[in-house]
Order: C-alpha cells, then structure tokens, then sequence
C-alpha cells in the first residue's frame, strides 16, 4: 500500500520540522499536524515543537491551547507549558479563570493554578465579580469571589 506523506519545507527546500506527517495544517498562530490518528502542534513563527503529536485533538482558545488524550482534556500555553497540574472531562476558558469538569462536578481554576472552587458543585456560573454555585438540586450555595473568598 502507498503512503503519502507530508512535509513542510523552506524556500531552499529544508524539512523545517525535521519530521514527515501524514498532515500539515497551517495557521496563522499554529503549524497543525497529523501522524496517524494524533495531533501535535508547532509554532507558525518559530517552527518549534509546542505539542508532541500524541493528542487525540488540539484546539486553540484564546490565548491559550486545550489538548485532548485518552478522554481528558489538558490545559497549555501558547508556548506548550501545562497550566493544570491534571487532565479534567471539560475546560472552559473565560477572562477571570478556567472551568473544569471532573465526574460532572464542576470547578473553577485561576490562571495561576489557584483553585478557587474544588470539583465538587453541580454546576457554576462565572460572572464578572463573582462566580454562582449549585450544589444538590439546583439550590443556590455559597459561592466564591474570583480571590477565593466565600461569598454568602
């Protein structure tokens, strides 16, 4: 059986990824590629590796970029740094921090790694000041300030 494979060269005709891929995606920020059935991801700019090509799927949001593996989702930076020290069923990015699922039981995360709410509210509202959280059947609770103070 033949293959094809792909490979991203410069104008002198120089592999720049040092690598073949059966895919080659080209974005503005993000270089996309494709061995088999996974995904990594290179920087359009530099041409460095941010992400080994061993996610499930990649996608872009905001500044940041959410990898997924083996049915968890993985927070980085535009640089490849892992925000969140594990993988969680959902992230959700919005400007005050991050919202995780684990088990259907939400948290919040700040962009530091603070934890603001742990993975233990059925469901959590983020708004501009403040973020709402239910436990048990839809009951409002205590929730907390984006500094991690309670609010009642």
């Amino acid at each position: 059986m033949l293959k094809v494979e792909c490979v991203l060269r410069d104008e002198n005709g120089n592999n720049v990824l040092n690598d073949f891929f059966d895919s080659i995606i080209v974005r503005e920020k993000y270089i996309l590629v494709k061995r088999g059935l996974n995904y990594g991801l290179y920087n359009t700019t530099t041409l460095q590796k941010i992400l080994d090509c061993e996610w499930n799927s990649i996608k872009g949001e905001n500044s940041y970029i959410i990898a997924q593996k083996d049915g968890f989702s993985y927070l980085f930076t535009n640089e490849g740094k892992k925000v969140l020290k594990s993988g969680y069923d959902i992230i959700k990015i919005f400007k005050k921090g991050i919202l995780v699922s684990k088990n259907r039981k939400k948290g919040f995360i700040r962009f530091d790694g603070k934890v603001i709410l742990y993975c233990d509210w059925k469901n959590i509202e983020p708004y501009t000041q403040a973020l709402i959280a239910y436990k048990g059947n839809g009951e409002r609770k205590k929730g907390c300030d984006y500094k991690g103070e309670e609010q009642n």
